[in-house]
């Protein structure tokens, strides 16, 4: 149990199959969960019966049985707690009567007190490209949903549009703390307007000559090529509590080659392909050196690149790696 000097928020998350529930301390300290299917009511959402508020004979009745249940087994009770939000698909008209909540949020602002437990903050985003500035309103969108505002980094491997043409978006719409970017390119025009887009919205922008380790142990690697040399950049390795992740952005076979020549990389366990699964990237080498699980493939359908190659998917094949495609799968998330 917590200090009880200490404030208490409980976070509830009613779904029409699945009931979630969190009890944070003021740290923000996880000092209990439960997650559990439910089954749905036939007519959808059903009021009360105005019976008591724990009869369990209505859907929210169960849910105050079940939170009751949830706060006893954790030592606490309503009492205890400063602050309790519910969110979720199956809250309804007269939810207060069984849950003495303090705000009651959509998904879409569910980042508050208890609830940011479901929809915690985003540490890094790779790239923002695809088309002008509608790449970065998905990626907003996207964030927004699930409550965040904001982004603690935010990494440009290059200057192509393909990979940076929504950041100035994104910076309209998403709180970014940095902006990570390669000091190549100097007279590129879009980023130069990236950049002045970043300082509008103070952002730090740090520029990598150097390698970096950040304190969650992110590395980024600095560009081993030329200002002057094409597909190159820079690569990311993220570090999860399982696995590793890989993002080489455009980088080609000889700076692959560079990489490797200059650093120990650990196996990591997911690759984002480079360069969208051009023929050019993706090298034997890479792949015997970190022996994917899984290669992410991000790339357009029917892009007229061709890409990904059957060369680059026929190394992956040999390399024992499974192959994810966004063209094929549409968005993909990596759980785990």
């Amino acid at each position: 149990m917590a200090d009880q000097a200490e404030k208490l928020y409980l976070g509830i998350d009613i779904g029409s199959t699945t009931y979630k529930a969190v009890i944070l301390s003021q740290g923000g300290k996880v000092l209990a969960t439960t997650y559990q299917r439910t089954q749905p009511v036939d007519s959808g959402r059903l009021a009360c019966t105005g019976r008591c508020s724990g009869c369990g004979n209505c859907s929210m009745g169960a849910v105050r049985k079940t939170t009751d249940d949830f706060l006893k087994k954790a030592g606490f009770t309503f009492k205890d707690m400063a602050a309790t939000v519910v969110t979720g698909s199956q809250i309804v008209d007269d939810t207060n009567r069984f849950i003495p909540f303090d705000f009651q949020v959509s998904e879409v602002s569910a980042h508050v007190a208890g609830a940011k437990f479901f929809y915690p903050d985003v540490d890094a985003i790779i790239d923002c490209g695809g088309q002008e500035d509608a790449s970065g309103e998905t990626a907003a969108r996207y964030l927004l949903a699930r409550g965040v505002r904001q982004i603690d980094r935010l990494i440009l491997t290059h200057d192509d549009a393909d990979h940076c043409n929504g950041v100035r978006q994104l910076l309209r719409r998403v709180r970014v703390r940095t902006l990570y970017v390669p000091d190549l390119s100097p007279e590129n025009g879009l980023r130069t307007k990236i950049l002045f887009a970043a300082a509008q919205a103070g952002a730090e922008i740090r520029f990598v000559t150097n390698d970096l380790t950040l304190p969650d142990g992110m590395r980024i690697f600095a560009p081993t090529g030329s200002a002057e040399e094409s597909n190159t950049g820079l690569c990311v390795l993220a570090a999860g509590e399982k696995y590793d992740i890989l993002m080489t952005g455009d980088l080609s076979e000889q700076a692959e080659y560079r990489l490797l020549s200059t650093h120990a990389l650990p196996r990591a366990a997911v690759l984002v392909a480079g360069h969208h699964g051009a023929a050019s990237s993706t090298s034997e080498a890479l792949l015997r050196a970190i022996r994917p699980e899984a290669v992410l493939i991000s790339v357009g359908a029917d892009n007229r690149f061709g890409h990904p190659a059957d060369e680059t998917l026929c190394r992956i094949e040999k390399a024992g790696a499974a192959v994810y495609r966004t063209d094929l799968s549409g968005t993909i998330t990596i759980r785990g």
